[in-house]
């Protein structure tokens, strides 16, 4: 793979912290599991961790995203519903990527009956999933939310 193909790994920065020790050991686990998919895919041995990165994301999204609007109601966090919208897009969006990779599984459907790219587009689906929740969400969404926390309520 060359140099233009690398995906650059996912970085932890001070001003993603929410000062809430769980939520922010979950967006680490986070980067952790998503740098582990990308190291991978980056050294070309991605297939080898599809099906660990899809649990990962599944756990992930079922033991954060509960906690952390919890917590956004307790503190009348504002874009709580837009936050929720996100979250369950999240959410629909695993539960596609898991059905490519059972599809992927099966030996009675073809792969170009449901995406001519096979495993290699799924690879690609996947990380461009968590580069995309990374930068669109982590960085903005949660920035967002650790912002109005530390001036509210942590202050």
């Amino acid at each position: 793979m060359n140099e233009n193909n690398m995906v650059r790994p996912l970085e932890w920065e001070e001003f993603m912290s929410i000062g809430e020790y769980t939520l922010d050991s979950h967006a680490k686990e986070f980067l952790r599991m998503s740098n582990t998919f990308i190291d991978a895919r980056n050294s070309g041995n991605a297939e080898d961790h599809i099906d660990s990165i899809l649990n990962k994301l599944n756990e992930y999204s079922h033991k954060h995203f509960p906690a952390q609007e919890d917590l956004m109601a307790r503190v009348n966090f504002p874009s709580l519903d837009e936050h929720k919208a996100e979250h369950k897009k999240f959410n629909l969006e695993c539960a596609k990527l898991l059905k490519k990779r059972l599809l992927l599984k099966r030996s009675d459907v073809p792969a170009d009956e449901y995406d001519e790219r096979g495993v290699y587009g799924l690879i690609t689906d996947i990380t461009d999933f968590i580069t995309d929740w990374y930068h669109r969400h982590l960085l903005d969404a949660d920035k967002r939310f650790a912002d109005y926390y530390k001036l509210e309520y942590r202050g």
